[in-house]
């Protein structure tokens, strides 16, 4: 496959996941849905994750490897995006881990409900997705609060 003609682009910032960097990609790129690319963006990493990332770009031509000073996730995500050929963006951190039908469960929701974007949670446990689809339009400052950033938040990120 050639990156340009891929569906889907994984955005994985990297930053000092030496430790669980390889179980996030053999998840990802054990994926029963195959038309993506993978770009790792190692974020000035300190550890051995740079490494780690450049061998799995050498192992996998759907992983591209990229390698910036600290800058933080944000810019990392960013950097990643305008890097990306995929139609659709998704990402994954580096501690992330997905079960095996995680991409093919959030493309076909996109398939069937055509949405501009899709937050999603896959609960690895059940294989429940839970989905939050919004329409076209601008979202800006409390509608961006109060519909679309509570759709995205898991328990575990505060």
């Amino acid at each position: 496959m050639n990156k340009t003609d891929c569906s889907l682009t994984v955005i994985v910032p990297v930053y000092n996941a030496e430790s669980t960097l390889s179980s996030c990609l053999e998840s990802i790129l054990s994926q029963s849905y195959r038309d993506f690319e993978v770009i790792l963006v190692d974020d000035g990493s300190t550890d051995h994750s740079p490494e780690l990332c450049d061998v799995c770009m050498e192992r996998d031509s759907r992983v591209t490897a990229v390698h910036i000073k600290n800058s933080g996730i944000f810019q990392a995500r960013k950097l990643g995006a305008e890097k990306a050929a995929g139609r659709l963006l998704t990402f994954s951190d580096a501690d992330d881990w997905l079960e095996k039908d995680a991409l093919e469960t959030a493309m076909s929701i996109f398939q069937e409900y055509g949405p501009d974007m899709l937050a999603y949670t896959y609960d690895c446990g059940t294989g429940k997705v839970e989905k939050h689809l919004y329409g076209e339009g601008l979202y800006q400052g409390e509608e961006i609060k109060e519909r679309i950033i509570p759709g995205m938040m898991y328990d575990d990120v505060y």
